[in-house]
């Protein structure tokens, strides 16, 4: 405030007898100086969000096939003539009875592998021929339904000059047909499936290990599937415990004991490797007493022929410092201590993986007899 007119108020407050109106005044100046003066408070701008860019892919599921509900019949059994048996591709015959093949009714490459999906279970084999009823229908390619679906439902002729008397889109033989468990007369059978190339499928998760270099035994291959499908404890696993039905299946003397299995949080690495034997044809792991049976890990130390140098397909038993056994299939050897095996009940998931097994503590190598 200015001195001089201070002064000058208060001269005249004494003067007029008005000092505490001049009091009271001065009060009020001071207590407004330190009052702050209210701010309007600030009110946030919603800011737009950004637009989304485009929408990444879904990543299609392992083991979901691309061409699905197909109809597919029979070929290549004993009771077909030996023209209808020979390849389109190399001219030999193909003994569909024991052979695992294929054929789609277009070109595809020589031996290009097919895996069928069908009930729950899954199988591969070559495409070997052409059929059925169509030789250049490759709707695999476009993405089409078969050509024999229309050709049938209207009555007209296929490539091969004939009217087909099903929608068939693919043939497998009578051992393709029975390595998916069809019931039934497996060279007469007719019936919806899924399918893919297994090049396909494999690509959409490939394998996080090399491979040993060469073919490998029917049960590793399936093992490997095993894994590449995501096969896991879930709670009771409508996949694992379908196991049970397949092995009884095939071999009745087994039922009781394998239908005594109710819960995958049973340790479950001797019932996967009992699977993939019995579906590649080989009689699984089988004693007098339950502890010499599959289930049991250590009772593989009895499977088979002892070796000595592990090649891929071996059944390996390992025993664990702080007690229990472990059986897994001898997948390949690394750099160090350990072995690759691919085997059921690995992990930390409880999984069907591929893991390094310290080699120390192997205590069986077992060759499995020739199926």
């Amino acid at each position: 405030m200015n001195e001089p007119l201070l002064i000058a108020l208060i001269v005249y407050a004494i003067r007029d007898g008005a000092i505490i109106l001049l009091l009271a005044w001065l009060a009020h100046r001071l207590v407004s100086a330190r009052t702050p003066v209210p701010v309007p408070p600030v009110i946030p701008v919603p800011v737009p969000e950004p637009s989304p860019g485009p929408v990444a892919p879904v990543p299609v599921p392992i083991g979901k096939p691309r061409f699905t509900g197909i109809t597919a019949t029979s070929f290549a059994g004993g009771n077909d003539s030996a023209v209808s048996r020979t390849s389109a591709y190399d001219g030999t015959i193909i003994d569909g009875d024991r052979e695992l093949a294929a054929a789609l009714p277009g070109p595809v490459a020589a031996g290009r592998l097919i895996r069928g999906f069908y009930k729950g279970r899954t199988a591969d084999g070559p495409t070997r021929d052409k059929g059925p009823w169509n030789t250049r229908d490759t709707y695999w390619d476009t993405g089409a339904r078969p050509a024999a679906e229309a050709q049938h439902a209207n009555r007209t002729k296929a490539q091969n000059g004939l009217v087909p008397s099903n929608p068939a889109g693919i043939d497998l033989s009578p051992a393709f047909w029975k390595a998916l468990g069809y019931v039934g007369d497996p060279r007469e059978s007719q019936d919806k499936i899924d399918w893919d190339f297994v090049d396909v499928l494999d690509a959409k998760v490939p394998s996080p290990l090399p491979s040993p270099s060469g073919g490998i035994p029917a049960h590793l291959a399936m093992m490997r599937r095993y894994r590449d499908l995501g096969i896991h404890a879930e709670h009771d696993s409508a996949f694992i415990l379908a196991w049970r039905d397949k092995i009884a299946a095939k071999y009745p003397e087994m039922k009781e004991y394998v239908m005594g299995y109710k819960h995958d949080s049973t340790p479950w690495c001797g019932f996967a490797m009992a699977d993939v034997m019995t579906e590649t044809g080989i009689r699984p792991q089988f004693g007098v007493t339950d502890l010499d049976r599959f289930l049991w890990a250590d009772s593989w130390r009895q499977f088979g022929t002892a070796v000595e140098t592990p090649q891929p397909g071996d059944v390996m038993v390992f025993r664990w410092a702080g007690g229990g056994h472990h059986v897994t299939l001898y997948d390949h050897e690394t750099t160090g201590d350990y072995y690759y095996c691919t085997g059921g009940n690995q992990g930390s998931g409880h999984v069907v993986s591929t893991e390094a097994m310290p080699m120390a503590n192997c205590v069986a190598i077992r060759r499995p007899p020739l199926q």
